[in-house]
């Protein structure tokens, strides 16, 4: 029994004891910050010192409650970043010890600088400035002008309004400011160049020309337009180009003695639009022979040429100048195509001249009155007054009244010429 008894005392004491170590443990253990409560400058670094007994400094944090103020920098310590309170406090093994509180003031601007500017009319450009010390935290300004009409601001923008000088207001948010001068040019062009100006057209056509300039943004655009020869190509009332008749001419824009732009134009007549094809007769005999007219639309074209061809050579054939040879009995279509593919035709019927007696033409000595005069040596017939007439033998020569059909049933065909 009392073998039991001192068992008992003795596990009783080793459990007090056992107690007394850990409690003793625990409450050994005292970290704190090392100086109360703060002020630091933006871009300093914190005071974050402390001080730490019975404790292993490796297992001790710092927590924050606003980590947007702050950043760590390349050597591990922790520097303000923003103005604003911190509050950091001490975790050891995740326990809070102690608290404090840090407030961060801004780095005020002592000095604003700028150099003066140059700008063209209607150009802007950005005012960049440089802060003293360069570490101020606000770097925010106003920009105010002396004269709006010179230059006006936008934002931290500069715009040249109209020629001269004015001074610009830059002042800062903290107070410093300074001004600056700007003068306002005129922007010249380096080059100019006509643009939307084909290098042909027709009579009657118009174009506006467009004039490019380098830079883009020249103050005034104005030029001055001129043609080498109005009669070919004039400039009207409201600066169009006109082509007038065919030729040649130099459309120049001239915007100063130095500085102009020339452009040559041809301008030709129109092509053919439509051809018609007319003749005397739309029937004729077998080895008669006819000329073809054309009328072509517009009336001035640029190349008249015809080419001419005939639907069946076996029954009429045509030459190159339009004269129709009828060979047999048949119905034929004559074509006339000018240079640019336009079309008239014309249908002809060819028959066999009948068998009635022919009476002998009379010969005359004189061509008094007479409506026409025959050639008995080409077989040809003339108007009186044809050229041709006073070329011809007087033993060839026969004066007719007879009416154009009788005589070509004659055998005679009509002078090319005169055309009867």
């Amino acid at each position: 029994m009392r073998q039991c008894r001192n068992s008992i005392f003795f596990l009783t004491k080793l459990l007090l004891v056992s107690l007394l170590v850990t409690v003793s443990g625990c409450s050994s253990v005292d970290i704190s910050f090392l100086s109360e409560n703060s002020t630091a400058m933006v871009g300093d670094k914190l005071n974050l010192d402390f001080d730490i007994s019975k404790g292993k400094e490796e297992d001790v944090s710092i927590r924050f409650d606003d980590d947007s103020l702050i950043k760590m920098n390349e050597n591990g310590e922790y520097v303000a970043e923003k103005e604003g309170v911190i509050h950091a406090t001490i975790l050891y093994k995740d326990k809070e010890y102690d608290t404090k509180e840090i407030i961060v003031e801004p780095v005020l601007c002592e000095q604003i600088k700028a150099d003066n500017i140059s700008i063209g009319f209607g150009r802007e450009v950005e005012v960049n400035p440089n802060f003293y010390p360069d570490t101020c935290t606000h770097k925010d300004f106003e920009l105010s002008s002396s004269d709006e009409d010179v230059a006006n601001v936008f934002g931290n923008h500069i715009i040249g309004k109209g020629e001269g000088t004015a001074l610009i207001t830059i002042s800062s948010v903290d107070g410093p400011s300074t001004q600056i001068q700007v003068e306002v040019f005129e922007i010249k062009p380096d080059k100019i160049s006509i643009e939307n100006l084909k290098n042909t057209y027709t009579v009657g056509d118009s174009a506006t020309p467009l004039i490019s300039f380098e830079p883009a943004d020249v103050t005034n655009k104005e030029v001055e337009l001129y043609s080498s020869d109005v009669s070919v190509l004039s400039i009207d009332g409201e600066g169009n180009v006109v082509a007038n008749k065919k030729g040649k001419a130099t459309i120049t824009a001239k915007y100063s003695d130095e500085i102009s732009a020339s452009k040559e134009i041809e301008v030709l007549y129109p092509p053919v639009s439509s051809v018609e094809v007319t003749a005397n007769y739309s029937s004729i005999y077998v080895d008669d022979r006819m000329g073809m007219r054309t009328n072509i639309t517009p009336e001035l074209v640029d190349d008249d040429t015809i080419r001419w061809s005939s639907s069946d050579k076996d029954i009429a054939v045509v030459s190159s100048d339009g004269v129709v040879t009828a060979l047999k009995e048949g119905t034929v279509t004559i074509t006339a195509t000018s240079v640019n593919g336009k079309k008239g035709t014309y249908k002809i019927q060819i028959s066999k001249r009948p068998q009635v007696a022919t009476p002998a033409p009379t010969r005359s000595s004189s061509g008094s009155g007479s409506s026409y005069v025959l050639n008995t040596n080409t077989k040809k017939f003339h108007y009186p007054y044809c050229g041709s007439v006073n070329q011809m033998k007087e033993s060839n020569k026969l004066f007719s009244d007879e009416d154009r059909d009788t005589i070509i049933s004659w055998g005679y065909v009509p002078c090319k010429k005169c055309n009867p």
